[in-house]
């Protein structure tokens, strides 16, 4: 068994809103105040290439989860903190957002363990032709490795379906625009 905690952001203020990324570090001692703020430095660094009105509210509480029951244990929280996007241009089709996917290089059943973070409300000229540009993709590359590699708690994918839990080794950014649906489309 496995505990660990969950960190989780709100994306309102767009039609389509709420958008939710759920983010788990393994509780291992380090202090609830310098995970929630190594996500929300994320957040707040991700902020500056979305487009106004998104706003994105990193929740306070921080629930203790059983990795293979998936019960809640507790929730422990910190003060939220709320993040206006800072990008003035036109932002890109809301259903049309960027792909990081989280490598583990683990596998559990012949697959491989990994995770996935949607990146919405970003501006055009992130757009080279129906695809992501070249160098968005290397400014978004940026910011997420050194969220991956940060010391400040264990950042694990959880597989809810078998209970495994597995340390991020990569972020990968997508080149092709993600279409992200709910079950209702």
């Amino acid at each position: 068994m496995a505990l660990i905690r969950r960190v989780r952001t709100v994306w309102t203020g767009v039609a389509g809103a709420p958008y939710y990324s759920n983010l788990y570090f393994v509780e291992n001692g380090t202090s609830l105040g310098s995970i929630h703020a190594r996500v929300s430095t994320l957040m707040t660094d991700l902020a500056g290439f979305q487009c106004t009105p998104l706003v994105a509210t990193v929740e306070g509480d921080m629930p203790l989860i059983d990795s293979v029951t998936g019960q809640i244990q507790g929730v422990d929280n910190v003060n939220q903190v709320v993040i206006a996007a800072g990008g003035t241009g036109v932002a890109l089709p809301r259903a049309t957002q960027i792909l990081c996917r989280w490598r583990t290089g683990e596998y559990v059943n012949g697959r491989q363990l990994q995770g996935r973070l949607f990146i919405p409300e970003l501006d055009t000229g992130f757009n080279d032709d129906g695809r992501v540009d070249a160098a968005g993709v290397t400014a978004l590359q940026n910011l997420l490795t050194p969220f991956v590699l940060s010391g400040d708690g264990e950042f694990v994918v959880w597989s809810r379906a078998t209970g495994a839990t597995a340390p991020v080794a990569s972020a990968n950014v997508w080149r092709e625009f993600a279409v992200l649906r709910s079950r209702r489309d």
